[in-house]
């Protein structure tokens, strides 16, 4: 009679040729990104998020997704811990986690879903790693506690609402590469005194910077053909601003109650 063969245990790994392609958000701009993805992920679902209701949520090595909505809604979690297998955030993962204040994002990861941390109020930092190269819609809008934030020089695209309501956040450079700043993009970040905007940036779009009242000065860079409606309403802090030669458009109500702009800087 012969000895049943023991099963070895199976290990959870991407398989490299085998991806898809994730397509860009209709709302990310004209420096949309593709980006290939394996298919067929370990994920980490909300039944498994509600199995684990402690305010600190280790997810083990393994798993290479978070479920769609996995924690939205969680008033307890306040930290989580993610595996280096982790590649993918699904939308609204941490929606509304309003006492989430720390959280890992490992080397290697690659797509964070649109409003992941949407309404993560008590989120004060966080580091992108340099494998993502998009940021989706809404996918920050209203930390309002959100101070500190770096955006990697590997993000090509950034999609509307991004930093929407961000109250807290003092400084935003965007990369070079980046061609668009979408609708909302940075509106009501009312503590942001400084927005590095590179050369790559063409559009700017409605309502990127509205009440953003700290704000005293802005580059708008020379190949800026278009500036949206209400693009710098409510900077009441703004005092100049500099035209450059190829703008075409300049939308209704763009610099409206910006009581201090006193210099608007034309081509020659």
């Amino acid at each position: 009679q012969e000895t049943p063969k023991k099963e070895e245990p199976k290990q959870v790994q991407p398989a490299a040729k085998d991806t898809k392609t994730e397509q860009p958000d209709k709302d990310e701009g004209s420096g949309s990104v593709v980006i290939q993805m394996p298919k067929n992920l370990q994920i980490f679902t909300a039944e498994e998020a509600a199995r684990m209701p402690g305010s600190r949520v280790v997810i083990p090595d393994g798993y290479q997704m978070i479920e769609d909505a996995a924690f939205s809604g969680n008033r307890n979690l306040e930290s989580i811990e993610l595996p280096a297998t982790m590649l993918k955030i699904g939308e609204g993962a941490f929606e509304n986690c309003t006492k989430l204040m720390t959280i890992n994002l490992p080397e290697g990861l690659l797509d964070i879903g649109r409003g992941a941390f949407s309404g993560c109020t008590s989120l004060v930092k966080i580091s992108l790693p340099s494998t993502i190269i998009r940021i989706r819609q809404s996918t920050f809008s209203g930390c309002e506690k959100l101070r500190e934030f770096e955006i990697p020089s590997t993000i090509k695209s950034i999609g509307k609402h991004a930093f929407l309501n961000c109250e807290s956040l003092k400084e935003i450079v965007v990369p070079d590469g980046v061609e668009e700043l979408p609708g909302n993009v940075f509106s009501g970040c009312r503590s942001l005194v400084k927005a590095v905007v590179p050369e790559s940036v063409k559009y700017i779009r409605k309502s990127v910077f509205s009440w953003c009242e700290a704000l005293t000065t802005v580059n708008i860079p020379e190949a800026v053909t278009d500036i949206g409606d209400g693009a710098f309403t409510g900077c009441s802090s703004l005092k100049t601003v500099n035209i450059p030669k190829k703008l075409e458009s300049i939308g209704y109500g763009s610099f409206s109650k910006c009581g201090t702009l006193r210099t608007l800087i034309l081509p020659d």
